[in-house]
C-alpha cells in the first residue's frame, strides 16, 4: 500500500491546498503516515510570503531530507519554489524533488501518474478533517508570535510534539478560567 507524509509549513491557503492534496491522495488509493521514514511519498507544502515562514518550509524540507527513506519521492508545493528556488537548492540531499507550486499543483497528475485527477478534487473551505494536519495549523497558530516561536518551529515536524504543546495550551486555559481569567488562547477543544 502506497504511504504519504504531508508537511503544511504555510498560511491558510497553502493548509487548505494541503487538506485538497490530502484528499486527492486518498482518492487515488495511498494511506497516510507521521513519518517521512515510513512514507514512499512526502508532500511538503511551503510558503515564502514572510521571512518566518520561509525559515520554517526550509527547516521542514531539512527535516525531511534528514529523516526520509533512500526511496521517499519528495514533492514540493506552495509558492517557495516560485520565489526562492535557489534556497531550496541549497539544501543538500534534496536531489530528486519534484515540484507543484501554487497555481500548478495539477502537477501531481503527471508527477504520481494518479488515476484520478487533482482537477476533480473540489476545493475545501476547511481546513482539514485529517487531525495531524489540523493540529499542526492550531500550533502554528497559537506559537507564531509567543517566545515559544522558535522550539515550535524546531520541532512542528512531529506531530507528537504539536499534540502535547496543544493539550498543555488546553490545560493552562482550564486553569485560566479556574481563576477568573477572561482571556484563553483558544476555546474548543483537542479531539482525538
Amino acid at each position: 500500500m502506497k504511504r504519504a507524509y504531508i508537511c503544511n509549513t504555510g498560511c491558510i491557503r497553502r493548509a487548505l491546498d494541503s487538506t485538497r492534496i490530502y484528499d486527492y491522495l486518498k482518492r487515488n488509493g495511498w494511506t497516510f503516515t507521521d513519518s517521512p521514514a515510513s512514507a514512499d511519498l512526502a508532500i511538503i507544502s511551503t510558503c515564502g510570503a514572510v521571512q518566518e515562514d520561509e525559515d520554517m518550509s526550509l527547516d521542514a524540507l531539512k527535516y525531511v531530507v534528514k529523516n526520509k527513506s533512500a526511496t521517499t519521492k519528495v514533492v514540493i508545493t506552495g509558492c517557495l519554489p516560485k520565489l526562492r528556488l535557489e534556497k531550496i537548492r541549497e539544501i543538500r540531499g534534496l536531489d530528486e524533488v519534484e515540484f507543484a507550486p501554487t497555481g500548478d499543483l495539477d502537477r501531481l497528475d503527471a508527477v504520481l501518474k494518479a488515476e484520478y485527477r487533482l482537477a476533480d478534487v473540489p476545493e475545501t473551505g476547511v481546513v482539514t478533517r485529517e487531525q495531524g494536519l489540523f493540529d499542526y495549523v492550531l500550533g502554528y497558530r497559537l506559537f507564531r508570535h509567543s517566545v515559544f516561536q522558535t522550539p515550535y518551529k524546531r520541532l512542528s515536524m512531529n506531530r507528537r510534539f504539536v499534540r502535547t504543546a496543544l493539550g498543555i495550551s488546553e490545560a493552562a486555559n482550564r486553569v485560566k478560567k479556574r481563576l477568573g481569567c477572561r482571556h484563553v488562547t483558544r476555546s474548543f477543544p483537542i479531539t482525538a
